[in-house]
C-alpha cells in the first residue's frame, strides 16, 4: 500500500522550467553588440593615430604601436560615455573587445604606413653597369663604372634597374664630356638585350633604363649622375664615369 501511495506521490510531481527573462536576454546581447562596435570605431580612431606618430617620428614603428597598446586602455571611458555599464559585461565582453580593438588597429596601421598612403623609402638602384657592344652586336659588362678606357669606336651603354614601392616620377641624367654638359635621356629598355642572368626581367619589365653613346662619340672622359625621384619626392643618386680613348 505504501509502495502505491509513493509511486502516485512520483507521478504528480510536476517539473517546473525556470521563466526565460526576454528583457535580461535582450539588454545583455545589445550591451554585447555595443561593446564590439564601439571597440571596432575605437580601434579605426587609434590605428590612425598611431600612423601619425609613425609618420611623425619618421618611421619609428616601436613607439607607433606602443601607443596603441596604451589606447587600448581608453575603451572603458568609452564604455562609460555611451552609458554601458562595465561591471555588467562578463570576461568573455571584455575579450573580445580587446580582440576586435586589436585587429581593426592593426589592419588600419598597415594599410595606412604603405603606398599609396605613406611612403618613407627612397627609390633602390638595384643595378648600376656599363655595357660596351662588341663587334658581334653583344654587349658586355664592364666591372668597373668610374674611370674605365674604352676604345674608340664602340657603343657604350648605361644601365640602371630602378625599383621603388611607390611610383618613380622622375629620372634626371646630367651627363658632361670633358666638363662641358651634354644633352641626354634614360629611356626604358623595351627587351633585356643586356642578358641580366641574375635578373628576373620579367618581374620589373619597366624599370630597366638605358642611354647608348653612339660608336664614333667624341674620344675623352665621360662623367654623369643619375638622380630618381619617387610620387613621395625621396631621391636616390648614383654617379660614374668612363673615358672614351683617342684614337691613335
Amino acid at each position: 500500500m505504501a509502495k502505491k501511495r509513493k509511486q502516485k506521490e512520483e507521478e504528480e510531481v510536476e517539473i517546473k522550467l525556470p521563466e526565460f527573462d526576454d528583457e535580461a536576454f535582450m539588454k545583455e546581447e545589445t550591451r554585447a553588440a555595443w561593446s564590439s562596435f564601439i571597440a571596432i570605431g575605437y580601434g579605426l580612431i587609434c590605428g590612425a593615430i598611431s600612423f601619425g606618430v609613425f609618420a611623425i617620428t619618421g618611421g619609428m614603428w616601436q613607439l607607433a604601436m606602443a601607443v596603441g597598446a596604451v589606447l587600448i586602455f581608453g575603451i572603458a571611458g568609452l564604455f562609460y560615455l555611451f552609458k554601458i555599464d562595465f561591471h555588467a559585461l562578463n570576461w568573455k565582453n571584455y575579450v573580445g573587445s580587446g580582440v576586435f580593438y586589436a585587429l581593426t588597429w592593426l589592419i588600419v596601421f598597415i594599410i595606412l604606413i604603405n603606398p599609396p598612403f605613406y611612403d618613407n623609402q627612397p627609390p633602390v638602384i638595384k643595378r648600376h653597369a656599363q655595357y660596351v657592344e662588341d663587334n658581334h652586336g653583344i654587349y658586355e659588362s664592364m666591372n668597373d663604372t668610374n674611370g674605365l678606357v674604352i676604345p674608340y669606336g664602340h657603343n657604350v651603354s648605361v644601365v640602371v634597374i630602378i625599383t621603388d614601392n611607390g611610383k618613380v616620377t622622375n629620372i634626371k641624367f646630367e651627363v658632361t664630356h670633358d666638363n662641358t654638359p651634354i644633352a641626354a635621356t634614360l629611356t626604358k629598355v623595351s627587351n633585356n638585350k643586356y642578358n641580366y642572368s641574375d635578373f628576373d626581367y620579367s618581374r620589373f619589365h619597366g624599370y630597366i633604363y638605358d642611354f647608348t653613346f653612339p660608336a664614333g662619340s667624341p674620344a675623352g672622359m665621360y662623367e654623369y649622375v643619375i638622380t630618381v625621384k619617387d610620387d613621395s619626392r625621396h631621391t636616390t643618386k648614383v654617379e660614374g664615369s668612363f673615358d672614351i680613348e683617342t684614337l691613335s
